[in-house]
């Protein structure tokens, strides 16, 4: 009934009247221009006009030369004044669509199994924007504005767009669009006013892993991800940049991506698949055949030179710069710390014959590296119960390192949560080598301390390398001196990782009437509890001594 009378009033095609009976109002608004209000009467039903003048009594325009005014009928409905109204071009009275006021919003961040929940935008499209039919009936015709008192008293308008048979107007994934303003009005009649827009949007996206796929077995400690999420926007399917790498357990491992826009619509997909034989540690000679000349000698060491009597160095490849640092030296003297910066600036691999020594550090997220304080925190709370429990137990982080972790830890924590450790993870590694008849040739050992959350990937992989250093001459030499001859050689390699929790773990045993946490359900879990992985490898390599010229 309503509709029918506001589509009545339109027909009339009412234009600006610069001179009505009922005399005009002028009020300033926000300092920048004038509102010029009166009222008519048409078929019986009273409406009030609305224009704007500058600050001269100018007519204002809108972006197409157009004047517009605002004609807007009364009604108390359901006990609620409810005001309606239009845009009408001043001149003709014509009735001026619009678009309802709809904004793209950006996307937000995609979640995995382990980190929540998270963000985008729609995921069913209702029409594009060259559709033509669609657009039409999503064009604006009468607006809806109601008051309401907020929670501090202050009044606030609340307005959404209609069509001409009052549906409220969606936009293409089926959101609807709220104006929400507050507007105050002094004793001289000033009156200021701010709104914003707001997309109510309860439509969710859609999730699709494309890799790997439901059930697939695979070898390895981590693997690749491939996933989609269709954000409701015309564009189809979007393939993401984030969360692409995952590590994995031995047995059944479930891959979890959530997406949630910021609406607060969640969507996620899953598949299984199953880890077999991979090892935790893995080693690889970096060449089959190291070769080495004076003039490649000279160009590696003119910013890194080893010192006097060093035999082998240990660097630790960083992910996030893309380049090593080294961490170890060592030789005819106790091995002592590296220089910190890269073996070799701007160069690529090493000198010398080299081991590469590939292993997986505890994590808790699998998709966030070394396990890290940050790990089990959501919104400055420790997640007690399990780290996706949004609905669980929650303890202050400040209360959780005094309860649960060392002395030492809590000593070191810091600010940042991700430079928080909650292993203490050393590498202990011993290498002979033999010539391939079994001659005795050199023995190395050293021990690495894997603290920093730096080294390790998003797959909780860490690279290390162990290099035998080259001499100036381009020879590499025993520890005691003696020069290595061309020929085939194995490094026998020893590997032992020690690890030990610096922290209690989650999932914690919380009595659910008093909220007491009575502990750890997993001893594995306890602060202090130590696991070991140890691995034996032979690795074949070839050596060439630099020609004399």
């Amino acid at each position: 009934k309503t509709f029918k009378t506001l589509n009545e009033i339109t027909e009339f095609g009412i234009a600006l009247n610069d001179n009505p009976s009922s005399g005009v109002t002028h009020t300033p608004v926000n300092g920048e221009k004038i509102a010029v209000t009166y009222t008519e009467k048409v078929d019986g039903k009273e409406v009030v006009i609305t224009y704007y003048t500058d600050n001269k009594g100018e007519l204002l325009e809108n972006a197409d030369g157009v004047v517009e005014m605002t004609v807007t009928y009364t009604e108390k409905i359901n006990g609620v004044e409810v005001k309606l109204s239009y845009q009408a071009d001043a001149v003709t009275g014509a009735v001026i669509k619009t678009s309802g006021g709809y904004v793209k919003s950006d996307e937000a961040e995609p979640s995995s199994s382990s980190s929540g929940k998270s963000s985008g935008k729609s995921s069913s499209s209702k029409g594009g924007k060259d559709d033509k039919s669609k657009k039409s009936e999503n064009e604006v015709v009468f607006t809806v504005s109601y008051e309401v008192t907020d929670a501090n008293g202050n009044v606030m308008t609340v307005s959404y767009g209609v069509d001409a048979e009052g549906n409220i107007v969606k936009n293409e994934n089926g959101c609807v669009g709220y104006e929400v303003g507050y507007t105050y009005t002094n004793k001289y009649g000033n009156s200021s006013t701010q709104s914003i827009f707001v997309v109510l949007d309860q439509v969710p996206p859609q999730v699709k892993i494309l890799y790997p796929t439901e059930g697939e077995v695979v070898y390895s400690n981590f693997i690749d991800v491939k996933w989609t999420v269709d954000i409701g926007d015309g564009r189809g399917p979007i393939v993401q940049d984030t969360l692409v790498t995952q590590s994995l357990n031995k047995g059944g491992n479930p891959i979890v991506r959530f997406y949630r826009d910021k609406a607060g619509n969640m969507a996620s997909d899953t598949v299984r698949i199953i880890m077999k034989n991979a090892k935790d540690v893995d080693i690889a000679v970096e060449q089959p055949v190291t070769e080495i000349s004076k003039d490649k000698v000279e160009e590696y060491y003119a910013a890194n030179e080893p010192e006097e009597g060093e035999t082998f160095a240990v660097s630790i490849y960083n992910p996030k710069t893309d380049k090593e640092i080294e961490t170890l030296v060592g030789g005819d003297f106790e091995s002592k710390k590296g220089s910190g910066d890269e073996p070799y600036p701007g160069l690529p691999g090493h000198l010398g014959p080299t081991l590469g020594v590939e292993t997986k550090v505890p994590s808790v997220n699998a998709v966030g590296g070394l396990a890290t304080l940050d790990d089990i925190v959501k919104d400055g709370l420790v997640m007690l119960e399990d780290v996706d429990a949004n609905n669980g137990a929650k303890m202050p982080v400040d209360e959780y390192v005094e309860k649960f972790c060392s002395d030492e830890f809590a000593e070191k924590v810091g600010s940042d949560l991700s430079k928080a450790n909650l292993y203490r993870t050393k590498m202990y590694v011993k290498i002979w080598i033999y010539t391939t008849l079994g001659s005795f040739v050199d023995y190395y050992a050293f021990t690495q301390d894997l603290d920093n959350p730096d080294y390790a990937n998003d797959a909780g992989l860490l690279t290390l390398y162990f290099e035998m250093k080259p001499d100036r001459e381009g020879n590499v030499r025993t520890q005691d001196g003696r020069l290595m001859a061309t020929g085939a050689y194995i490094y026998k390699t020893e590997v032992e990782m020690k690890m030990e929790l610096r922290c209690s773990l989650p999932p914690f045993d919380v009595d659910k009437k008093t909220g007491e946490v009575k502990g750890t359900q997993k001893s594995t879990n306890a602060r202090g509890s130590t696991r070991s992985v140890t691995e034996d490898m032979l690795k074949s390599f070839g050596y060439k001594r630099p020609e004399k010229k």
